[in-house]
């Protein structure tokens, strides 16, 4: 039977089934078949062709992006992990314990995580960055409170000290450490943003250039400050931390010109019961301690040594290392101690400086300079000496024509804790002709007083420390003698004693003569505006302190001559050389005097001392 076939035809039960041969293609049973083309020139529809490309593409993508985030998510926990590892490391848990159980710095000290950071600096933005040094880069940031601060990423820093700074530095005249990150190698460091620059910066720049120029006055508030700052460090933590590079770059200037110090990229941390610690040779050529660098002990009189060089700065103007007129480079501290030998400091000091400061003054700060400068650190004074003999020449010095910016910053002294003690100490000079001295300054007959004295006469030699006698406390006014009473000023002068202690050379022994006041159960107080508190002497100190030194102030002022001749002091003056004086704290109403022991010289004609009281409730 024949069927209708083009193609080749296969027999069935009652029908028959029609084919295209291999290699063509159609539909045998209604026409004929042809040759097959190759699938790439297959004519699809474009609808098939754009399903397939969508479909690959997809998968593709959803891979791609699987991988991605598969690898993001395995890098991200690496980082957390790695964060976590370095906060253990830096000792994390320990401070978030000490920072929530430490009330002092519960509002104010904080650790930043890595992100809060980053969004601050703009992702550590080279923009951002303040400056750069051997220690670190420093950037500015903002904070999510708008609080402008540094961020520093120190190049290396001691694991346990990060605790120990937080913990006890804690002071004005100190850039103020608001926390730190501990998410990354280096712990990175958040600080006070300081906004007026560094003191190299103002001093240093070509006078034309300055926005702002330091008067004189300025100056020894500037350097009075960072030498509390710096004694502060030294001493009155239960930890030491010894700057080790004190430098005037190293100082900076609030938005009210007040000193804070900072970098503490160098610093080291030593115990109360070191006298010294071995290091590795750090700091900056023209402020280095020589002693430091040539046995590498660093104690705190290193710290003496770079102050020295930035009072010098401030005397002559002229960079730790500076250029002379020959195009040859000067150390700064070598050219100084070799000028004041042969010249008068008058001719050394910069003309700016020359125009505002007295001779007595550029004098008193040049003696101060070269005690810092001393080559052997045990014949250098210690900071606080510094400190209160700087202080001694701004309150004896202050004159109109400068206004020191605004400073109601100052930490005013405890009310609380009124029982002060004198407590003196003579670091080694003959004290001769103190007779010419006294008849000069405070010492002088009580009818040509007008703001009258606290201090004792000091009139003792050689350094050595032995128990201190004290004077047993009367409450009993009576013995007083009232010199006059001012009812418009609410205040009584009274005649007080002279507290001396002097050496008998004939009998080898000490004769003392105290005296004091205790006013706790009356409505008088010592009026710190009408009295002083006066040293006179060749390097003689004399401070006074609350509560044996648990209290939380200390004052006085250190009294140098200049070749350790008192006769080198002028007469009229109180600026430090031969004499010095400083205020007295507010709400004083005990007086005790203790003298120690020490190898005196005679004393000539000294006059006892008015003394003004004033009435604690209103007009006496």
């Amino acid at each position: 039977m024949n069927y209708p076939c083009h193609g080749k035809c296969s027999n069935i039960p009652g029908s028959f089934e029609c084919f295209c041969p291999v290699g063509t293609r159609g539909n045998a049973t209604i026409g004929p078949c042809h040759k097959e083309l190759p699938l790439a020139i297959v004519d699809w529809p474009i609808s098939v062709g754009i399903a397939i490309g969508l479909g690959v593409g997809t998968g593709i993508l959803l891979l791609t992006l699987s991988v991605i985030f598969f690898i993001r998510k395995k890098r991200d926990n690496i980082q957390k992990q790695l964060r976590k590892n370095y906060f253990r490391k830096n000792q994390g848990l320990l401070l978030e314990q000490l920072i929530s159980s430490n009330e002092t710095t519960t509002d104010s000290t904080r650790i930043f995580s890595l992100e809060e950071l980053k969004v601050a600096t703009n992702n550590f933005n080279p923009i951002r960055v303040l400056g750069s040094g051997g220690h670190g880069m420093v950037y500015k940031g903002i904070l999510s409170d708008q609080r402008v601060v540094a961020i520093k990423k120190p190049n290396t820093i001691k694991e346990q000290e990060i605790s120990q700074f937080i913990n006890e530095v804690n002071h004005r005249n100190i850039v103020k450490l608001y926390g730190c990150c501990l998410e990354t190698e280096v712990p990175l460091l958040v600080y006070d943003f300081v906004p007026n620059g560094s003191l190299h910066h103002i001093i240093h720049t070509d006078p034309s250039n300055r926005e702002f120029s330091l008067c004189w006055n300025n100056c020894l508030r500037i350097a009075t400050d960072v030498a509390g700052a710096l004694y502060y460090l030294h001493s009155a933590a239960s930890v030491s931390v010894l700057h080790r590079d004190v430098k005037s770059s190293n100082i900076l200037l609030d938005a009210n010109y007040t000193a804070k110090v900072s970098d503490f990229g160098a610093s080291r941390f030593i115990h109360i019961d070191q006298t010294h610690v071995s290091t590795n040779i750090q700091g900056t050529f023209g402020y280095l301690d020589p002693e430091y660098y040539h046995t590498g002990h660093l104690n705190e009189k290193s710290d003496v040594y770079s102050f020295g060089v930035v009072l010098l700065e401030l005397l002559l103007r002229k960079q730790a290392i500076f250029e002379c007129e020959s195009g040859s480079k000067k150390n700064l501290s070598i050219y100084f101690l070799a000028e004041i030998t042969g010249r008068s400091i008058t001719e050394i000091v910069a003309p700016e400086v020359l125009e505002e400061a007295t001779e007595d003054e550029l004098n008193a700060v040049a003696s101060i300079a070269q005690a810092c400068l001393g080559l052997r650190g045990e014949h250098r004074p210690t900071m606080k000496e510094v400190e209160m003999s700087l202080q001694s020449i701004r309150s004896n010095g202050l004159r109109s024509g400068c206004i020191a910016p605004d400073r109601n910053d100052e930490m005013q002294p405890p009310l609380t804790k009124r029982c002060v003690h004198h407590h003196h100490q003579a670091l080694g000079a003959d004290i001769k002709d103190l007779a010419n001295l006294a008849s000069a300054t405070t010492l002088a007959r009580a009818t040509s007083l007008t703001r009258s004295a606290l201090a004792a006469a000091l009139c003792f030699l050689a350094f050595y420390s032995t128990a201190a006698t004290l004077a047993t406390v009367s409450t009993d006014l009576s013995s007083l003698k009232i010199l006059d009473i001012s009812l418009q000023l609410g205040q009584a002068r009274v005649m007080n004693s002279i507290s001396s202690s002097c050496y008998n050379h004939t009998s080898q022994t000490m004769n003392a003569d105290t005296w004091s006041l205790n006013l706790t159960d009356t409505p008088y107080r010592f009026s710190d505006s009408a009295n002083k508190f006066r040293v006179i002497g060749c390097r003689t100190m004399a401070y006074m302190f609350d509560d044996f030194y648990v209290g939380k102030y200390m004052f006085g002022c250190l009294s140098n001559c200049r070749r350790g001749d008192v006769s080198t002091a002028t007469n009229g003056t109180c600026a430090g050389i031969g004499c010095c004086q400083t205020n007295i704290p507010t709400g004083l109403d005990y007086i005790l005097h203790g003298l120690v022991r020490r190898q005196l010289e005679h004393v000539r004609d000294l006059q006892p001392h008015p003394l003004q009281l004033r009435g604690a409730h209103g007009i006496v």
